[in-house]
Formats: C-alpha cells, structure tokens, sequence
C-alpha cells in the first residue's frame, strides 16, 4: 500500500503508525517502510520522486495537482494521475524492466476510467517520455483489444515480457551497459554511484559531501564482505555472458523510446 504524505507530516505520521502497532523498517529517498502486525507493507511516501531529474521536475509538483475529495483525503487531477503512472513505469522500465501490469493499468484506464494518456501530454513532454508514454499506450491496445500490430514492436514486448513483474537483472545489464557504452564503464557506474544515489544510503553525504570517496570505500567493503559477494558475482557473470546484441537491441529501444 503506498500513501503520500507531506513532508513536514512525515515523524508525526510514523509515530502514529508505531503507536498501532506497525513497525518501522527502511527508509529511501521517497519512502518509509512500515509493516502492520498482520505483514501487510505500506510505503510512506513523502515525495514520489524516482531519483531522475527528468521525471523529477514534474514529479516534485505532485502537490499542486492534488485537490481534497474529502476529510484528509486527496486525489490528484487526471493529468497528473496518468503522467506519474507513465512516469514510474518509464522508472521501471530503465531499471530493468516492468512486466505487463502498467499495461494493464493504462488500459484499465482509457476504457474502464475514461482518461487518456494524451491529457498528461503537456507533462509528459516536459519530463521527456512522451515518446515512451505513446508506444507504451499502444502496446497496450495491441496486448488487450488487438490494436494495429505495426504501433508497437515486438522488441519492446519481448523486453516487457522477459523481464517478469519487476525487469531483471539481464535486462538491466543490457538497457546499463547501452547507456555507459561498455562493459567497463558499467562496473565502474556501479562501484562509484553518483552523489545523489549515495546520499540516500549514506545521509551524512547532504551535510559533509567532502565525504564521497570514502562512503565510496565503505560501500564497496560492505558489499564484498558483507554477505552480497554472491549477488555481485553473479552480476558480473551476468555481465559477462551479456550478448553484444542484446546491448545493441536495448540501445535501440532506448533511442527509439526516447529513453
């Protein structure tokens, strides 16, 4: 279950989830992770920022496009509704992939809700995925109401579908090592994430960010010797093993996407 709340809300809101019994466990850049003591999840979002200047800069708005429906409760414009749906699919997308459950939403959506991808368009075009948003709507159409097969390629289905509910590992090597260029700039990426990424595990960074190049060496010691030695080795076995065409097959939906 994901909320978003404000910001400024955000201790009051876990103290009063901690009063019933919830408990509290990681926090990201975005989020709180609670668990009630039944094991039901709930995300507690205080922004709903993907980490991605592009979506970023529309994603930060959220709040002035939500209106008050009633009590506390709130809901966002269609507009906005249908540009965070496209954008965290598109966030999904570039990690790995996202499996056929957004393209259910968005169906869902143009048929059962009556809204278009197109009224987000002005936000799309400025957060750059209007391209993406387009194929995406209709590769839904060709999936659920056998629309025109020549609007949606195959190569971006089979990404889809290969990559499960949420994208794997060889997708996300492949879409990685297009974007850097080469295998070697890929494990370089991944040794020395930028200041942004680190900061959200290493919060120190957004007072003292002097500090980077040894959060770099704490991380990389705690991944080696601290129980992930077997996720690395078999993401760089999957490295490895990643066909040059696969690489070149992402470079081009990525270019094709607008990605």
């Amino acid at each position: 279950i994901d909320v978003l709340i404000h910001e400024g809300d955000l201790d009051r809101a876990v103290a009063a989830f901690l009063c019933a019994g919830y408990r509290e466990e990681a926090r990201a850049y975005h989020d709180v992770s609670l668990y009630s003591p039944e094991g039901i999840h709930l995300e507690l979002h205080f922004n709903i920022c993907e980490n991605m200047d592009s979506l970023d800069a529309v994603l930060a708005e959220a709040w002035e496009h939500a209106h008050p429906v009633s009590g506390f409760r709130y809901e966002f414009s269609q507009e906005f509704f249908s540009f965070h749906m496209i954008a965290h699919m598109a966030y999904h997308f570039l990690s790995g992939g996202c499996g056929i459950r957004p393209l259910i939403d968005l169906w869902v959506m143009e048929h059962r809700m009556g809204i278009s991808y197109l009224c987000a368009d002005t936000l799309l075009r400025r957060a750059g995925i209007d391209t993406f948003a387009a194929e995406m709507a209709a590769l839904a159409e060709r999936a659920f109401t056998e629309g025109d097969p020549s609007l949606a390629s195959d190569d971006a289905i089979r990404y889809l579908f290969d990559g499960g509910v949420y994208g794997s590992l060889e997708n996300a090597v492949a879409v990685t090592t297009a974007e850097t260029g080469s295998a070697a700039r890929y494990v370089l990426r991944r040794l020395f994430l930028p200041y942004r990424e680190m900061a959200v595990g290493y919060p120190v960074l957004k007072c003292v960010p002097i500090l980077l190049p040894a959060c770099w060496v704490i991380r990389i010691g705690k991944t080696l010797f601290g129980g992930k030695t077997r996720r690395v080795m078999h993401e760089m076995a999957t490295l490895r093993g990643a066909k040059e065409s696969a690489t070149d097959d992402a470079a081009r939906l990525r270019r094709r996407l607008g990605l």
